[in-house]
């Protein structure tokens, strides 16, 4: 009733006093039961790959893996996924000098949405309070609106909330890509000798 703005005919004149429009749209209602908590969350799931080779002779030897990690959030739309890059080879020039050098690559990237603890955007409070009558998507997969979850009395349109709309709308992803570098060239004597290592990192939001 609110969406047609019938809050005070109806107060006054019950039943009767409504236009066939809303009528029809409230008897629709007795048809919709949506579970909220099915249709806001998921089961969450992890998989993950990890390969990795190694091998090599007396005077080289070698180490080589691959990881690929993808977890997705019990909220659909929150997910992560990392790729993982390690080699390492070490090779012995003579009897007493061995060198080895480390490749440490990996890029990661985060899917979000913006929220807060009782906003109307975080799926565990709005799936407490949303009307279990109102149905997020029309025949066509269209949004609608729920207007009874917004506080004004009054109608409008511009007013009205869908959830899974404002997560499109809201949604952030990260992506973080990094490379580390480590030389070793242990001296004759003992001891570390681990040069200073070459780092890059490029971080990306949007």
């Amino acid at each position: 009733m609110k969406q047609y703005n019938l809050i005070d005919i109806y107060k006054e004149q019950g039943w009767n006093g409504l236009t066939p429009e809303a009528q029809n749209a409230i008897n629709k209602l007795k048809t919709i039961n949506t579970d909220w908590n099915d249709i806001s969350f998921r089961d969450a799931f992890t998989q993950e790959y990890n390969f990795s080779i190694s091998g090599g002779s007396e005077k080289v030897t070698y180490y080589n893996s691959l990881g690929y990690v993808k977890e997705n959030g019990n909220v659909p739309g929150v997910s992560m996924s990392r790729f993982n890059l390690t080699s390492k080879t070490s090779y012995q020039i003579n009897k007493i000098l061995k060198i080895g050098m480390s490749i440490f690559a990996n890029r990661r990237k985060n899917n979000t949405f913006m929220t807060d603890t009782y906003g109307l955007i975080n799926p565990i409070y709005y799936s407490r309070i949303a009307n279990p009558y109102f149905a997020p998507f029309d025949e066509q997969g269209n949004y609608l609106y729920d207007y009874d979850v917004v506080r004004s009395n009054e109608t409008d349109e511009k007013q009205g909330f869908n959830i899974f709309e404002e997560r499109a709308n809201t949604n952030k992803e990260s992506v973080t890509t990094a490379i580390n570098s480590i030389f070793d060239v242990p001296p004759p004597c003992g001891g570390s000798g681990e040069l200073p290592s070459l780092r890059w990192r490029k971080a990306r939001r949007r």
